[in-house]
């Protein structure tokens, strides 16, 4: 069988000996069959699929990397599409199969549906995918060892194919920009090396909400999520599947703190999109400060694992600057999860003037959404 490029393979000496020769077959499907008319806003553009660096366990045990470049490939989300609407019209089993192995082998979640599929397809097309990707860990083997789906074994390899490139690029629109920026919240803790998984990337950067819809909206797979606030501003990026983006300015009428003395920290991240590139962090100690503020302010728990693991990680290095933490924010996190004491002690910090701080706030009464420039206290005030 000829290869991608036209050459013949090498055949083995005992291929050329018993003159074996290989063939194939090519059956042609009309875009209109296959449900990706128009074909041409069905493909994944050459530019972008040459970027891709990341590819399915499977796919690379019937071909190499180098040769899937060479196919012109669906967009996940009108192929998915194509698939349910072809089984829900004519009773084809392989679509049905088909759209079942792209759920266990690309993971998508509810939310990838809702934001991909939409009202674009018909409500039983919809059904039957939001099914399959509600019933993903039924269909593992007991004895397969995987966790995630019948494909994909664990977190770290979901993480591979579906990546979060958001933060590269952020990172390469606003160092372009000269525009001072730092990443924090939970997708920081999950490049620290923190055991976390999160759908979102968060930073604070030192411009105005107009000079970054000027940098970023409608440019580089971004677009701008309306909203009034002037302190804060929110994109989606990309589409296979859109990550939420959620910029906090710190230039904004009233804002107090600025960046002006944070150094940000350059790490490399790896997404399924870009390979490994560079994206600015800010340092543990800011993000330890974000965290510490966003439990006390939320009833989200992943906020108090995470404010352990910075601090077992990063003991010495936070408790050096222990005096900069806000006690108010301190007692209020211990008030809301009483197990932090701990975690506030081996700091050093004074627990009881803290909770002292804190002393006849109603954590019912806190407001669900912040005020201006909340956050931006929360992690440089």
């Amino acid at each position: 069988m000829p290869t991608l490029d036209g050459s013949l393979p090498q055949l083995s000496a005992v291929e050329q000996a018993d003159e074996t020769r290989y063939t194939f077959g090519i059956v042609v499907f009309s875009d209109e069959y296959m449900k990706l008319d128009p074909l041409d806003q069905a493909i994944v553009p050459r530019t972008e699929a040459l970027k891709a660096k990341a590819f399915s366990s499977q796919i690379l045990e019937s071909v190499s990397a180098r040769d899937v470049h060479l196919f012109p490939m669906p967009k996940l989300p009108c192929y998915v599409k194509s698939l349910c609407e072809r089984y829900l019209s004519s009773g084809d089993v392989m679509a049905r199969i088909a759209v079942e192995q792209l759920v266990d082998g690309m993971d998508p979640d509810e939310d990838w549906c809702e934001r991909n599929i939409g009202n674009e397809t018909s409500d039983e097309a919809q059904q039957l995918l939001l099914s399959l990707v509600q019933r993903k860990q039924f269909r593992i083997d007991d004895f397969s060892g995987k966790s995630v789906t019948c494909f994909i074994a664990d977190q770290k390899e979901a993480m591979r194919l579906r990546g979060i490139p958001a933060a590269v690029a952020i990172y390469t629109a606003l160092e372009a920009s000269g525009i001072k920026f730092g990443i924090f919240g939970g997708y920081a803790v999950s490049v620290l090396g923190g055991n976390r998984e999160s759908k979102d990337v968060d930073c604070i950067v030192s411009a105005s909400k107009q000079e970054i819809l000027r940098v970023l909206d409608g440019k580089n797979g971004f677009t701008a999520i309306p909203q009034t606030r002037e302190d804060y501003v929110a994109f989606l990026w990309s589409e296979h599947p859109a990550v939420l983006v959620e910029i906090f300015c710190a230039r904004f009428p009233g804002s107090i703190y600025t960046l002006q003395n944070i150094q940000a920290t350059t790490r490399d991240v790896s997404g399924a999109k870009l390979g490994t590139r560079p994206a600015s962090f800010l340092d543990p100690f800011y993000i330890f400060k974000g965290k510490v503020h966003a439990a006390a302010m939320r009833d989200k728990f992943h906020d108090a694992a995470d404010v352990r693991w910075l601090e077992s990680h990063f003991r010495d290095h936070i408790k050096a600057r222990k005096d900069k933490l806000d006690l108010r924010s301190v007692g209020l996190a211990v008030k809301r999860y009483p197990e932090l004491s701990l975690v506030f002690g081996r700091l050093g910090v004074d627990v009881s003037r803290a909770q002292a701080a804190a002393n006849g706030v109603d954590l019912d009464k806190l407001p669900t959404v912040p005020p201006p420039g909340d956050v931006h206290r929360g992690l440089l005030g």
